[in-house]
């Protein structure tokens, strides 16, 4: 089949441009295998409308050097919100996961209504703060522990909320006039370990806060599971109950779960204070035997994961880990020393203040803009408001 054979479409190639940038039109037709004609047609429509830019020169095998593409960062904005009961983080950044404005909203209250007022006052009051049109935002992108239904914008289950079956995502949608996607908190940290050139990239996550969770990155992919309910922690077995009761009943592992998503805006004095803190708590021998359990388990429910699925990472998520070097580390060491896996992955955690949240949340709703048909690029400057109401 010859390059003309093959059609492309505006959004194609802008997602192409989005993650594989900056790339020149070259290579664009021969990762496509279309016309370097109909590419050149097709780049300087998104040129026009002003999505992607043109900004550096590549290397030449002979004469004039070609121009690099890469998406206009600041064409769209997205608003992320990681959902706690005592409080939301709310942020606003560009296509490449640059905050340009973050907040913590302290609640009195996790009741759905007043907790959907909050949250719909908000974005709104953030809008106005920055100056952001309408069109301006692509979507908001939501992060939550527990179990959603993505098709229907639901929260099936959040035990940290105390929430069951809630429409937020159809509700702050209809108060807002404007797309919003929403998602289980260790699948948006696990989509930053995707890794564009190993198709058969296998990454398992953990999520431990006030809520525990599992997402598996499988050919590079998210898995969802049958019922859109892969690493639902009933499926963990009765054996998820040991590791609640030191969630719900240690002092101190409480305090780590109440703080805030650890952000670039976390003093490190605090971290480490905490981990004192900790290192103080688990001397006491009652103490340190309950933690060597619970971080044994939690070991053996990874190895288990490990054995099954030959993961190339395992990453260790949520405040648990992200505040606490001593949890981690017996995690990761206990994992380390056994010795019957054939193969033993990298054990990792967030870098401190990395923007892993943030990062995740932009790819996650970049991944449902490039997914869903509702979304279309048309060479007009009101596109992106058509590509939003037929999402409402």
């Amino acid at each position: 089949m010859g390059k003309q054979a093959k059609k492309i479409d505006l959004k194609q190639l802008y997602e192409i441009i989005y993650e594989r940038g900056p790339i020149s039109k070259t290579e664009i037709s021969e990762r496509c295998g279309i016309s370097l004609t109909a590419i050149s047609n097709y780049t300087n429509q998104l040129e026009r409308i002003g999505m992607i830019v043109s900004t550096q020169k590549g290397l030449s095998s002979g004469g004039r050097k070609p121009l690099l593409y890469e998406v206009n960062e600041g064409f769209w904005y997205i608003i992320g919100v990681d959902l706690r009961a005592s409080h939301f983080y709310i942020f606003v950044s560009d296509l490449k996961a640059q905050v340009i404005y973050d907040r913590i909203i302290e609640l009195g209250t996790s009741s759905y209504d007043q907790y959907l007022q909050t949250l719909t006052s908000s974005m709104k009051d953030v809008k106005k703060t920055l100056s952001l049109p309408e069109n301006r935002v692509l979507a908001v992108g939501m992060s939550v522990s527990g179990v959603t239904d993505f098709d229907n914008q639901i929260i099936d289950r959040s035990n940290d909320l105390d929430w069951t079956e809630k429409p937020l995502g159809q509700d702050l949608s209809s108060n807002l006039g404007l797309p919003v996607f929403i998602d289980t908190e260790v699948r948006i940290y696990a989509r930053n370990e995707i890794e564009l050139e190993q198709s058969n990239n296998v990454t398992s996550a953990l999520y431990i806060n006030e809520g525990i969770g599992l997402a598996l990155i499988i050919n590079n992919q998210i898995f969802h599971g049958y019922t859109n309910r892969g690493g639902d922690n009933r499926f963990f077995g009765k054996g998820i109950d040991k590791l609640y009761h030191v969630l719900r009943t240690d002092p101190l592992v409480r305090r780590i779960n109440s703080l805030p998503y650890y952000s670039a805006s976390v003093q490190h004095e605090q971290v480490d204070a905490l981990n004192k803190e900790f290192s103080e708590h688990v001397a006491e021998p009652k103490v340190r035997e309950e933690m060597d359990a619970f971080t044994l388990h939690i070991a053996r429910l990874m190895i288990a994961q490990i054995q099954m699925l030959n993961p190339k990472k395992v990453l260790l998520t949520g405040n648990v880990f992200d505040y606490n070097d001593f949890i981690y580390h017996q995690v990761k060491n206990h994992i380390l020393e056994d010795d019957s896996m054939y193969h033993t992955p990298e054990i990792k955690r967030n870098i401190p203040g990395c923007g892993s949240l943030e990062r995740g949340i932009v790819r996650f709703v970049m991944e449902k803009f490039f997914a869903l048909e509702q979304f279309q690029i048309q060479e007009a400057s009101h596109a992106l408001t058509e590509a939003q109401s037929s999402l409402l």
